[in-house]
């Protein structure tokens, strides 16, 4: 059984984009911010539960084994490599 209402109401619609779209305008805008709306409310959403989901107990999980244990293996105080200047001409043929 296919449903009538989204050609009922879709029908129009598109004789009326094809015929005036300039009376569409109003409808468009008024779309667009309750999809703004929805996508704001949404990102928001999914982002808390993926922090809460993934994030949280990651970091539970780190704490509980010791921390960092990569920097307790090698006794350095920090992971930051020494940068060296290198020659400009190295510039003038990147590839």
């Amino acid at each position: 059984a296919v449903p009538v209402w989204p050609f009922a109401l879709g029908l129009p619609l598109i004789a009326a984009a094809i015929l005036a779209p300039a009376r569409l305008a109003t409808l468009y805008r008024v779309w667009m911010r309750v999809g703004e709306a929805l996508g704001w409310i949404n990102s928001r959403l999914i982002l808390g539960i993926l922090f809460f989901i993934v994030v949280v107990p990651i970091g539970f999980l780190k704490k509980l084994l010791g921390g960092n244990r990569a920097r307790a293996v090698s006794g350095a105080g920090s992971f930051r490599q020494v940068s060296h200047p290198k020659d400009p001409k190295t510039m003038e043929r990147p590839f």
